[in-house]
């Protein structure tokens, strides 16, 4: 494999991983922020460190200037692992969940029935590497219980 390629590969999961934090504080977004924050301010972007977030009106932006450094800091203690270094407010139309935000907001679980788990039982003791059999074994639950019941997707 070329130098370039594992690079690249080295880049894409840096922004993976931004993506998937980024995620993450959405999901908490109007507990951290607040409720009158949350419907007038969305965060947008997460990159090296910087926190983006836009706001519906100029006036949100210049309120938010002045919270910065407690909504700064509430979002550190529950993100230690983003390791944001600031944030920074933009005027523009709010953005809309991340996918995986949208799937978690708008598909909620259904039951399983018996032959689905014996499914997952089956294929995931087959991995021999316990975190990878885990996280597998979570990634069938979820998918078959957001599909909904007698759904082929063959």
């Amino acid at each position: 494999m070329a130098l370039k390629q594992i690079l690249g590969k080295g880049a894409q999961a840096k922004e993976l991983a931004w993506r998937m934090q980024l995620a993450r504080i959405w999901m908490r977004w109007e507990e951290l922020a607040g409720d009158a924050i949350a419907k007038h301010a969305r965060p947008a972007q997460l990159m090296r460190g910087m926190l983006t977030i836009r706001v519906s009106h100029p006036t949100w932006k210049q309120e938010l200037g002045l919270l910065k450094p407690q909504l700064l800091s509430r979002l550190r203690e529950a993100f230690p692992e983003a390791r944001l270094k600031d944030m920074r407010f933009e005027y523009g139309d709010l953005p809309e969940p991340p996918p995986i935000v949208s799937r978690n907001l708008r598909a909620p679980q259904r039951p399983l029935t018996e032959e689905e788990i014996e499914f997952i039982d089956r294929a995931s003791e087959q991995i021999s590497d316990e975190d990878i059999r885990e996280a597998a074994r979570r990634a069938m639950q979820r998918g078959f219980g957001t599909r909904r019941k007698g759904s082929n997707t063959d």
